[in-house]
């Protein structure tokens, strides 16, 4: 599935991001996984030989992808002709399943129906409900959350191995993992996939501390097998761009020697994802 709609993004026929999921492991963004996957996993994450028993006795599809297509109605019923064409051929036993044909703009009265309002150029704030207070945490939601993003290679074999590397993590520190073995990576990007964990966050000093390294836990592990991250919170900036160590750093003493010369002073956001001003660069831990 990944090779195929690979295929499909490099050559354009897709517009925007695919969306994957899986139909036998649903779940909010950010909340925990489905209770099947909770007994699946509760000695380690499983097997392969045990995954393919557990989606044989769901009878249902492993994974999914949604798809969408831009243009004229002419382009747009084509494209997806093409796309299910090529996925038939590729993988036995594809189903399908038609989305709404929209036309811009939409109408007031079926904006509020939308489910992804975004997308269609609706201004709203209704995406935030992914993570936090949410239907899915009303018992006890966290105070906010800590997102990190681990840049996966494009591969499958990248969405399995960031997916267990994340779950370890969270197992080690001895709280409830958020991934499994059916967790879909997000493509912002047409060239690699991103691998997301949002780490609750809390008011309360001491459970925010364990959010922290839990946090620092996933950021060491992700890095240990290749993933680095594109982007953290300030508390973590230097720890990330420690990450990006090829060649003794040589990506950051070629970010150093720019802030030199176009901020020799160091007054434009000094410490900015780990880019420190040369007075105060030494000696920084």
């Amino acid at each position: 599935l990944v090779q195929e709609v690979s295929y499909l993004e490099d050559t354009g026929l897709p517009m925007g991001m695919p969306a994957y999921g899986s139909p036998v492991a649903p779940r909010a963004a950010a909340g925990p996984p489905p209770p099947a996957m909770v007994s699946l996993m509760q000695n380690g994450w499983p097997t392969m030989d045990v995954l393919e028993t557990f989606v044989t006795s769901q009878n249902r599809p492993a994974w999914s992808v949604q798809l969408r297509f831009l243009g004229p109605e002419e382009t747009v019923r084509a494209s997806w002709q093409a796309a299910k064409r090529r996925f038939s051929k590729a993988i036995p036993g594809a189903a399908f399943e038609d989305g709404d044909f929209l036309t811009l703009p939409i109408a007031r009265e079926k904006e509020p129906t939308q489910p992804d309002k975004a997308r269609l150029g609706i201004p709203g704030l209704e995406i935030f409900q992914m993570v936090a207070r949410n239907p899915m945490t009303a018992a006890d939601p966290a105070d906010g959350h800590a997102d990190f993003f681990a840049m996966i290679p494009r591969k499958a074999s990248a969405i399995w191995e960031a997916a267990r590397v994340m779950f370890d993590a969270y197992r080690e520190m001895g709280m409830p993992p958020v991934h499994h073995p059916f967790s879909a990576p997000i493509n912002y990007y047409s060239r690699c996939f991103i691998m997301a964990t949002a780490v609750p966050t809390w008011r309360d000093p001491a459970k925010n501390a364990r959010s922290r390294e839990l946090f620092a836990k996933i950021m060491d592990r992700c890095a240990e097998h290749g993933f680095a991250g594109y982007r953290t919170s300030p508390a973590f900036q230097d720890r990330l761009i420690s990450k990006y160590s090829f060649n003794n750093n040589a990506l950051l003493r070629f970010q150093e020697k720019l802030k030199d010369g176009i901020d020799p002073n160091g007054i434009i956001a000094p410490g900015r994802y780990g880019i420190w001003p040369a007075k105060i660069r030494k000696g920084r831990a």
